[in-house]
């Protein structure tokens, strides 16, 4: 299955004018680059390799027991 997601990208000038790109819904996401381009497809990455290794992680390693339910939370800032 394919599925299209959206995030935001933030691009911000920093340190020796590099170009920092984060994703703001992915904290975890950030990468720098010379150039405005660079860090565009080098935050592309990033996010490819970010949402892969969730993937991954998916994936368990043992078998696992018990009946799986949904968990909701609320986070609040």
């Amino acid at each position: 299955m394919v599925q299209a997601l959206t995030f935001t990208a933030r691009y911000e000038t920093v340190e020796d004018d590099w170009i920092q790109a984060t994703i703001d819904e992915l904290p975890g996401v950030i990468t720098a680059a010379p150039s405005y381009d660079e860090a565009k497809e080098m935050l592309a990455d990033a996010l490819h390799e970010y949402l892969r290794a969730l993937g991954d992680l998916e994936q368990p390693q043992t078998p696992r027991h018990g009946d799986p339910e949904p968990l909701r939370i609320t986070v609040s800032g």
